[in-house]
């Protein structure tokens, strides 16, 4: 029997027909959270971003100057991850998202950021916020 995560399902089905650069598994050693404690030491903070665009033209140009460069994306992703200490993930991805919708040929984006070492009285692999955000109408 054939069966999805609920987090590959999600994924899958908020971003079905659409065409989409993903950089999954970033990784950023930063000062995050509401606690003395989490906040005195560095700790990992794991990002995926994907960002819906039109894609055919660059596929079938071949032409970088078609699409978005992985390396400008994931350079504002770090720089905005790095610039200050956040309380919560929420606020993480939200200034990740906005940081990214900036290049106007990105239509909308999905964060996700994970804490992997959340200090809880039992066994968590991570804790994860997921946020999407889309270009707005004007």
């Amino acid at each position: 029997m054939f069966s999805l995560s609920s987090r590959n399902y999600f994924e899958v089905t908020r971003l079905k027909n659409q065409d989409t650069v993903t950089l999954k598994g970033m990784q950023f050693f930063v000062r995050l959270g509401l606690h003395q404690a989490e906040r005195e030491n560095e700790q990992p903070l794991e990002v995926d971003v994907h960002c819906s665009l039109d894609l055919r033209e660059a596929g079938t140009c071949d032409d970088i100057g078609r699409t978005v460069d992985y390396s400008d994306i994931y350079q504002k992703i770090r720089d905005t991850v790095l610039e200050k200490k956040y309380n919560i993930l929420e606020s993480v991805c939200e200034r990740i998202a906005g940081s990214v919708l900036e290049d106007t040929r990105i239509r909308k984006v999905l964060v996700n950021c994970r804490k992997p070492r959340v200090r809880l009285p039992g066994i968590l692999e991570y804790a994860e916020v997921s946020i999407e955000r889309e270009q707005s109408e004007e």
